[in-house]
């Protein structure tokens, strides 16, 4: 068992975008110059995480490997919490109305 550091943003619709460790500090070095131009104008937000590898595998690649099991737990779990959907985004929405 490995484990490496991550780097993502968070886009629109909470995906998730890795950012390499040396392009992020490039941008903190020379912000003008290395630019992400899919972000431009909007203020992101950033996630680092610790990512095990088991199998020569991350535990995001290795869940892939079980793509049709995560898709039935999901719509399980939406039909029996179907309140809990879409929280961050209606209460971002409700903010924004202000």
């Amino acid at each position: 068992m490995t484990y490496s550091p991550r780097i993502f943003i968070l886009g629109p619709e909470d995906t998730l975008f890795r950012l390499v460790s040396s392009k992020f500090s490039r941008m903190v070095d020379d912000a003008q110059s290395h630019r992400l131009e899919r972000f431009a104008g909007r203020r992101v937000r950033m996630v680092e995480a610790i990512v095990e590898f088991l199998e020569g595998m991350d535990m995001i690649g290795a869940s892939l490997l079980y793509k049709a099991q995560i898709n039935v737990f999901a719509q399980r779990h939406w039909e029996r919490q179907p309140w809990v959907r879409d929280v961050a985004r209606r209460t971002k929405q409700r903010l924004e109305r202000r």
